[in-house]
């Protein structure tokens, strides 16, 4: 009887060690995004900012959402800017990763601008800080960006 209680006691030690074991990898993993997954988030969150800042009304009802996924942007961007995913991909470069940080930069820079530009209130001034931040994806994708074949 006592050995059943040592050896129930041993197996559920050793459940609990395994399940934390694995919940600790499964959060590295989600730690660990690939750029596709990272940039499946940027369009998501550049779309919704579209809505927020089409018009000063959409913009008053929506501020406090749109400075959300602007911060969400500068951390993926700054995420992004560390991955070298996309340095396999680039077309015709001499030094793809100087090209990808400068890049990477020029967004975060863009998208710091966004966030300064929302918090004060502007819409006007949001949506075109907005437009550069999108510009800077299209630059970014003139050189890095991967077409799935179809």
């Amino acid at each position: 009887m006592m050995l059943r209680k040592w050896l129930a006691l041993a197996a559920s030690v050793s459940l609990v060690a395994a399940l934390s074991a694995g919940l600790s990898a499964a959060t590295v993993k989600q730690d660990e995004e690939n750029l596709h997954e990272m940039m499946e988030k940027v369009s998501a969150a550049n779309n919704k900012i579209n809505r927020y800042l089409r018009t000063p009304v959409s913009f008053k009802k929506s501020q406090e959402d749109a400075l959300t996924e602007a911060k969400l942007l500068l951390e993926l961007g700054k995420k992004a800017r560390e991955n070298e995913e996309a340095l396999e991909t680039a077309k015709d470069l001499e030094n793809p990763k100087e090209a990808w940080v400068k890049l990477m930069d020029d967004m975060n820079t863009h998208l710091e601008t966004l966030i300064e530009k929302v918090e004060a209130g502007d819409q006007a001034e949001s949506k075109n800080a907005h437009t550069e931040v999108k510009k800077s994806c299209a630059e970014c994708h003139k050189v890095f960006r991967v077409e799935d074949d179809f």
